[in-house]
């Protein structure tokens, strides 16, 4: 009822429902789910106000830009011959230079058409998974990604076994939290692995994205009957690491985002230096 009147949840969220109703205890499966929602929100909003000062210096770094594009570059350009040939990378600045100032409406409607294009291409389906997919393979965010994915299956597959579920109904109601995509399609492997027999901590080794220090906890969990605390464990960790890895990428935000100001603005610096050493050297010749 929620997925179909109520969307827009985290994916997990309708799996844990799933988990409350089964195991009789969709009350303390609610709380639960509102305590990762209220985790995960206190991260969205750290890593949104991280990313603030960035997005400032983006702002007036392009801003100053396109001053120099608009108002600096025009006034060289009346100071240079025009029967001289320029030099990389000021024949493309003085070329950009000259579009935005003599026709700035379609210039700025060529800026937002890939815009336009890309918010389109996010409202499929298809689209979002594939973009999900490419991100779980890049450095930091293929991580946070991946964090957040053992974190609600680990949670979900924990609490349902708390609840007294069985293990194979319980990895079924926790698969169900995992977005589409290789750790999905991993789960499925990992339940068929459980109905022939293998053992838990084997064949979350074989199809699962999860450290040697994790399998050491679930063997432990097994012999000694806390498989379900062992689990529960692991996605407390794995909430750690998320925390770890945002903190690591708002800290590459920032010198990334200096740094592609300083390239832009000497670009623009070293175009007009190099306009200028040309026109001199044709005028001495």
């Amino acid at each position: 009822a929620l997925e179909t009147h109520a969307p827009g949840y985290p994916f997990y969220v309708y799996a844990m429902c799933r988990v409350g109703e089964a195991t009789g205890k969709l009350p303390e499966v609610l709380a639960e789910a509102a305590e990762q929602m209220a985790f995960e929100d206190k991260l969205r909003r750290d890593f949104t106000g991280s990313l603030v000062y960035p997005a400032v210096l983006m702002t007036v770094g392009i801003s100053v830009v396109f001053f120099l594009l608009i108002k600096v570059l025009p006034s060289f350009k009346t100071m240079i011959d025009g029967s001289v040939p320029l030099p990389f990378p000021s024949n493309i600045m003085f070329a950009l230079s000259d579009a935005l100032t003599g026709n700035p409406i379609f210039f700025l409607a060529v800026l937002a058409a890939p815009v336009a294009a890309i918010a389109a291409a996010l409202a499929s389906r298809q689209v979002r998974e594939s973009i999900y997919a490419s991100a779980r393979g890049m450095f930091i965010i293929g991580t946070i990604l991946k964090a957040r994915e053992i974190t609600s299956w680990t949670r979900l597959l924990g609490f349902a076994l708390s609840a007294g579920v069985n293990l194979l109904e319980a990895a079924a109601l926790a698969r169900q939290g995992a977005p589409g995509g290789p750790f999905r399609q991993g789960l499925e492997q990992f339940e068929r692995d459980l109905k022939s027999g293998v053992d838990v901590a084997d064949s979350a080794a074989r199809h699962t994205p999860l450290g040697a220090m994790d399998l050491s906890l679930l063997r432990a969990g097994q012999k000694s009957g806390g498989l379900p605390r062992m689990f529960l464990y692991i996605a407390e960790t794995y909430d750690g690491v998320l925390r770890t890895r945002l903190k690591q990428l708002t800290a590459l935000i920032e010198p990334m985002t200096i740094g592609l100001i300083a390239i832009m603005v000497a670009l623009v610096a070293v175009s007009i230096a190099l306009a200028m050493v040309t026109t001199y050297k044709s005028i001495d010749q």
